[in-house]
């Protein structure tokens, strides 16, 4: 995110799908820690990211 790379973990729920799985999953960066937006009275620094990806075989 705008020219930083970091190795991030996080939980994910996988269900099965016809030919393939849904994965789903929901976590927080801190926006300052990518350089994204400086300091903000009406931003917050938690950013929420929400996946939701379908594989298929």
């Amino acid at each position: 995110m705008h020219g930083v790379s970091k190795d991030i973990q996080f939980d994910f729920i996988a269900k099965p799908i016809q030919n393939g799985y849904n994965f789903k999953a929901e976590f927080s960066v801190d926006r300052k820690e990518y350089g994204v937006g400086g300091n903000s009275m009406t931003m917050g620094d938690n950013v929420k990211v929400s996946l939701d990806v379908v594989g298929k075989k």
